[in-house]
């Protein structure tokens, strides 16, 4: 589950050059170009394509727009309360507005960890994507389906409507991508599989003013490990739930869940929430690849950046970047290695076992005595977490192995 972006920021021109008709013959409810939203001056200005050569296309809109429930309120009805009376329909025309209240409070602002991008403007929050820009989430949606109803649980920002698709639980985890990868290749994987992206300033989680195209690298690397999305699902299919009724939101996954393996409603939302199990409607499976010949887009700014490329500090460097820094960095050999590997001797893609083996001995001698604080200095993507990790499991398996 990736971070949160607009249905129209990321698919509206899905089927544009086709009049936003499925191939399939389903109506799409896409974008045609000619939409508007009010800015701070009240002028109107008019949605654009992002394509793979707009500058800074993979980092647009520059910086995350306004979330929560007063900036959600005044994206739909122009102010912070949201609607007068109960049933009040949305204009949904503040959305330019309340970014240029953004803009104009995070610039200059480092605080916030979600720096504003130079020269972003208040109209580039009207930005969307063509399919030519986001390659493997376009190929995939066409491929099989995609929902063009879909809603968030709750008028506010991530955490809250990842929840909802949770279960409202404490989400721990249990484990990282790469286990995701070998028990998908092993065929091992459990009966439900919830994939956490990257966070942090570098992630891929696609978080707006984060980088976009590393979305899609993991995207395409998760469909490369499952291989299919699902091959009971018709190629070109635009789902909806029914025109009366409860809408699809993120509660219907857990819908889809308990109806799948007859499993009783947490709460009385997911007990009224619609499910999306009937989307397969197929009775031979699929065989064909609709990711074949599609190649993952890669960022310009990154392309051309320093080939010590920034990592997420909370994850190893193949969850963080799956395969990136391999195709900038020829020298480097390998980005999926294990912590227990290199602990192991096994690898060690990042030529750090060295470093390692000093700063473990440190921890382990007795001749230091604590208190002592230790730092790990190095350019982003040098390699600090996974040194700082391996180090620290390294005089427990010494002491293991004395005893």
């Amino acid at each position: 589950m990736m971070a949160g972006r607009s249905f129209d920021h990321m698919l509206g021109y899905l089927y544009a050059d086709t009049g936003n008709v499925s191939p399939s013959g389903q109506p799409f409810d896409g974008l045609t170009g000619s939409e508007t939203n009010l800015d701070s001056n009240g002028q109107p200005v008019t949605v654009f394509r992002i394509e793979p050569a707009t500058p800074g296309a993979y980092f647009m809109p520059g910086v995350a727009p306004g979330e929560g429930y007063q900036a959600t309120n005044s994206q739909l009805y122009g102010n912070g309360r949201g609607p007068a009376s109960a049933g009040e329909p949305a204009a949904c025309q503040g959305f330019v507005a309340n970014y240029a209240d953004i803009l104009s409070r995070r610039s200059g602002d480092k605080s916030t960890g979600s720096p504003v991008a130079p020269g972003a403007a208040e109209g580039d929050v009207m930005g969307c994507f063509t399919p030519e820009a986001l390659p493997v989430l376009s190929a995939l949606a066409r491929g099989y389906a995609v929902c063009d109803q879909w809603f968030a649980s709750a008028p506010t920002e991530t955490v809250p409507n990842r929840a909802f698709a949770c279960g409202l639980s404490s989400a721990e985890g249990s484990g990282r991508f790469p286990d995701f990868l070998a028990q998908a290749a092993e065929g091992a994987l459990p009966p439900y599989t919830f994939l956490e992206p990257s966070w942090g300033s570098l992630g891929n989680n696609q978080r707006p003013g984060l980088d976009v195209a590393l979305g899609e690298q993991l995207i395409n690397d998760v469909y490369q490990a499952l291989r299919l999305v699902s091959p009971l699902i018709a190629p070109g299919t635009v789902y909806r739930a029914p025109a009366v009724g409860t809408p699809l939101d993120h509660t219907s996954i857990l819908k889809t869940v308990e109806q799948r393996w007859n499993l009783r409603p947490l709460t009385a939302r997911d007990a009224a929430a619609p499910g999306f199990g009937d989307v397969l409607t197929l009775a031979t499976p699929r065989t064909d690849d609709v990711l074949s010949g599609v190649t993952v887009p890669v960022s310009p700014d990154l392309s051309a950046a320093s080939t010590a490329v920034p990592v997420s500090t909370a994850v190893p460097v193949s969850t963080a970047v799956p395969g990136l820094r391999s195709r900038l960095d020829p020298a480097y050999a390998s980005d999926t290695v294990s912590r227990t590997e290199l602990v192991e001797g096994e690898a060690d893609p990042l030529r750090i076992r060295p470093d390692v083996d000093v700063l473990a001995a440190v921890i382990a001698s007795a001749r230091i005595r604590p208190p002592m604080s230790i730092g790990l200095f190095g350019d982003w993507g040098a390699g600090k977490s996974l040194a700082g990790k391996a180090s620290a499991s390294l005089p427990a398996r010494w002491a293991r192995s004395r005893a």
